[in-house]
């Protein structure tokens, strides 16, 4: 049974930030990152065990195409997006967003 999906605000932000940077390079490939986290939300609702544990509840799914990572709870009636980050980014600052 799929969970609904809820983002918290720093998240929406996450999103909408790298969505505007890929806006600005090309609209093909905007498309194509909107449908895989379309595709990877889809996935985390259906399966939400499918993510890595990451820390304590917080598990990370790792997007296929592109380098980024959707940090996100399973609670009892939905799952919370907690951030998206770039692969690569800095640990350290992942671990404090997600404090």
């Amino acid at each position: 049974m799929s969970k609904p999906i809820r983002f918290k605000p720093e998240a929406e932000r996450d999103f909408y930030n790298i969505l505007q940077w890929y806006i600005e390079i090309n609209k093909f490939v905007t498309d194509k990152f909107t449908d895989e986290i379309d595709e990877s939300l889809h996935i985390i609702s259906e399966n939400p065990q499918i993510g890595a544990n990451y820390k304590f509840k917080i598990r990370k799914y790792v997007l296929i195409k592109f380098p980024y990572v959707i940090f996100y709870i399973e609670e009892d009636i939905e799952i919370i997006i907690l951030a998206i980050f770039h692969g690569h980014s800095n640990p350290e600052v992942i671990r404090r967003v997600l404090e």
